[in-house]
């Protein structure tokens, strides 16, 4: 992983914040391949919530090459710790007065860690549209337990988040966009359910980059 990424601020927050990870002249390409796949629920393979554009990107490219980010590939498998595989990729954006989440993790019943998740913002995103809220430190408490104090993101440049503490998505009060690609790894061997458009995009070992 080298300089990318701090391993120790890593582990103890569970998350990190990749900062000018995506070149701000690929955000035009990422909006448009967002608008051109959306469809509606009735269109997926299993329904989706309302209140949320989904859009299907995973063959996109553009969005492609963000899951191959070596820095991401280096945080995920930092986490896992083992080889994983890229498990789910695709586009969301709450409606305005919509998008609100309970704090939630995604999390492998088998073992904590065994799922990272990570969010590639195309918009500008804030308080305004619905930023993620961020509980430091709770990858390594068992489900149940108190939440501990939460963080928003700080700066709309911070345009990937990855890692696997609790989270929460806050309600989009504008009209303002706010697109994202959520993008899921999980550890190799691990049993889940994956819908007929899942690829294996990025497989690496921990730590190492493709």
């Amino acid at each position: 992983m080298g300089d990318m990424i701090d391993r120790e601020q890593l582990h103890q927050e569970g998350y990190a914040m990749l900062r000018r990870a995506i070149p701000a002249e690929r955000l035009a390409d990422l909006c448009v391949a967002f608008d051109a796949g959306v469809k509606p629920s009735d269109q997926w393979p299993t329904p989706r919530g309302s209140g949320w554009r989904h859009s299907l990107v995973d063959l996109d490219p553009h969005v492609q090459a963000v899951c191959r980010l070596p820095e991401l590939l280096a945080v995920v498998g930092e986490l896992i710790g083992e080889r994983f595989f890229l498990s789910q990729v695709a586009g969301r954006e709450p409606l305005e007065g919509c998008g609100h989440q309970k704090l939630h993790r995604d999390l492998c019943a088998q073992r904590p860690g065994d799922t990272v998740i990570a969010l590639a913002y195309f918009d500008d995103y804030g308080p305004w549209n619905g930023a993620t809220r961020i509980v430091p430190g709770s990858h390594r408490q068992a489900c149940g337990q108190p939440e501990s104090d939460r963080r928003t993101p700080p700066h709309h440049s911070d345009r990937l988040f990855c890692g696997a503490p609790l989270h929460q998505a806050s309600r989009n009060g504008e009209s303002a966009r706010r697109q994202d690609g959520h993008v899921g790894s999980v550890r190799s061997g691990k049993a889940c359910s994956q819908s007929p458009r899942a690829r294996t995009v990025a497989c690496a070992d921990s730590g190492v980059p493709l």
